[in-house]
């Protein structure tokens, strides 16, 4: 498989079916990683043909890292991460792909229009592109978006962060390390479900951005 995209799942049964639906009608394998939702999430997947991968009361980055783990293991190219809760577009999903291919990017990114983001996504996005560009340089408008196309083995065994800031990690993994990155513009829309962005990871970025920043890397 050339190709793998990534759904982060928790309690999404609202949307995990058309979000399946959409990425198997532009011809890409899924993959489930699934924190141990309670509703009937699982129970959809399961009749979808997909893999799953559980990580029950494991955070959202601890089961990145166990995907990029299992791209890797299949010999798998590129890896997309995009949220389940339909917020993103999946028809963009091959203009991530067809970048890092065309220009031998190892990390595309969704650059989220703002309209449609809640208030405590605005905070955060208002805060990281300045810190960062402060701390790493570059010019990154949406450093924290889950939308975001990899090349595997750019990052295979090399992250550390395991809770919601993966995404931050990433961007400041890439941007300490000269990988090449792009961000591509792309539609927002309001999610389906309830928000599982805390005050506190908000916080939690913040520190994060500053522990990749300082952070050994091999």
């Amino acid at each position: 498989m050339e190709t793998i995209v990534c759904l982060p799942v928790y309690n999404e049964e609202l949307s995990i079916r058309t979000m399946i639906e959409q990425i198997h009608a532009i011809k890409y394998p899924v993959v489930i990683s699934d924190g141990g939702s309670a509703d009937k999430s699982l129970e959809i997947a399961q009749k979808m043909d997909v893999k799953i991968l559980s990580r029950p009361g494991k955070p959202k980055g601890f089961g990145m890292l166990k995907t990029i783990e299992y791209a890797h293991a299949k010999g798998t190219s590129f890896l997309v991460f995009i949220d389940c809760d339909q917020s993103y577009p999946v028809a963009k999903i091959p203009a991530l792909i067809n970048s890092l291919i065309e220009q031998e990017l190892d990390m595309a990114v969704g650059n989220r229009k703002r309209e449609a983001m809640t208030i405590k996504s605005k905070i955060l996005n208002k805060l990281l592109p300045w810190i960062i560009k402060s701390l790493f340089g570059g010019d990154l408008k949406d450093p924290a978006s889950g939308f975001r196309a990899i090349r595997v083995d750019s990052y295979y065994g090399k992250l550390k962060e395991e809770g919601m800031d993966l995404e931050i990690e990433l961007t400041g993994f890439s941007l300490r390390k000269n990988l090449k990155v792009k961000e591509i513009d792309v539609d927002y829309y309001a999610r389906v479900g309830e928000s599982k962005l805390r005050l506190t990871d908000i916080l939690q970025a913040l520190f994060t951005i500053f522990r990749v920043r300082f952070r050994q890397y091999t």
